[in-house]
């Protein structure tokens, strides 16, 4: 596409505010093709056949004000750096259902008012250092239906402004530590139907803000209390552990530094609860909804359960308090009766 192609089809091009050019069969577009269009705010590209960003496309001064890029179904597999570098001022970017399969260093270069991203349904199975970096106003981050096999340390590095981060149907086997620790205001993250078998200790380090936290359709087959220690996840409401391999959760405390949390889902597990430990929920105070198997709402069956036990345990306690008091009983009677024997012995069988 060229700058011809504009001024054939529409009256004033440079008086545009909002530019349709979906399904054009748009293969390129070369260079000063939107000059001049200084009014754009925005611009659909989608459903056409680019294969790549090159740098030439938007790199005009013109784009200026361009708020809304869309350029969801093409077939683009590279962005090359500095593709987007002149949209200053651009707030969303719709890259759904492409090929692209790395996110290449400073790919997103110049970006710094983006607040949306959608990264949807591509291949991509690589972030490269420095691909999201520059993203310091990103609120949505949306990387479902692709490849990544794990999140790494570096990957999400200085998106302090991101709020909600979408990785559901990955195929991410492993969390690593301090993977979010930058995420300070993150509220939301999606990691269901992926293959998590291993979350490592401090992973959620940095999440004081998540609310929700998904982790339904993986592979766990153990939660440890370490994830949640310290206030790490202090605000956290509803947390999805719902078909998992989950067998069993050792510890009575897991979920106690969970002090917001309102809802709890385990269900589809392998978790028998006739041997769920009732004490493993006592401390959450404002839980309201409880799934441990299939029945909607179990947490009025756990509330009689924890009094139920904690009455045996009262019941108990006094049976041994009694118990401790009528051996003191027992031993204090035969002291006395020892005493008696004493003194009513003849004389001369007496010690000396």
């Amino acid at each position: 596409m060229n700058r011809n192609y504009l001024e054939e089809n529409f009256k004033n091009p440079n008086d545009l505010e909002e530019l349709d050019l979906s399904y054009k069969k748009i293969e390129s577009i070369d260079l000063n093709s939107f000059n001049q269009l200084n009014k754009l705010i925005d611009l659909n590209l989608s459903h056409n056949e680019m294969i790549e960003i090159d740098p030439i496309m938007f790199n005009v001064d013109a784009l200026i004000n361009l708020k809304y890029l869309n350029l969801t179904s093409n077939r683009i597999i590279n962005m090359n750096a500095n593709g987007f570098v002149k949209l200053k001022n651009l707030i969303k970017l719709d890259l759904l259902s492409n090929e692209i399969e790395t996110l290449k260093a400073k790919c997103f270069e110049g970006l710094v008012n983006l607040r949306f991203l959608d990264l949807r349904t591509n291949n991509i199975a690589f972030i490269e250092d420095g691909a999201l970096s520059n993203l310091k106003n990103l609120v949505e981050l949306k990387l479902a239906d692709n490849r990544l096999t794990s999140i790494e340390a570096h990957m999400f590095n200085e998106l302090s402004s991101l709020k909600e981060l979408l990785l559901q149907s990955n195929r991410i086997k492993s969390i690593k530590s301090y993977s979010f620790k930058d995420l300070k205001r993150l509220e939301k993250l999606n990691l269901f139907s992926n293959k998590i078998e291993t979350i490592e200790k401090d992973a959620f380090v940095g999440l004081a803000n998540l609310v929700y936290l998904s982790l339904h359709l993986n592979e766990l087959n153990s939660i440890d209390k370490s994830l949640f220690d310290n206030g790490i996840l202090e605000n956290l409401s509803v947390l999805v552990l719902t078909s998992n391999r989950l067998k069993e959760i050792k510890e009575a405390n897991t979920f106690d530094s969970l002090a917001n949390l309102s809802e709890l889902y385990l269900a589809r597990n392998q978790l028998d609860s006739n041997q769920v430990d009732p004490y493993l929920f006592s401390n959450l105070n404002k839980l309201r909804i409880l799934e441990v198997t299939e029945e909607r709402n179990e947490l009025v069956k756990y509330k009689k359960l924890i009094e139920q036990k904690k009455k045996r345990e009262q019941d108990e306690l006094e049976q041994e308090a009694k118990r401790k008091e009528s051996e003191v009983m027992v031993t204090t009677t035969a002291a006395k009766d020892d005493s008696v024997n004493d003194e009513t012995k003849p004389i001369n069988e007496k010690e000396p």
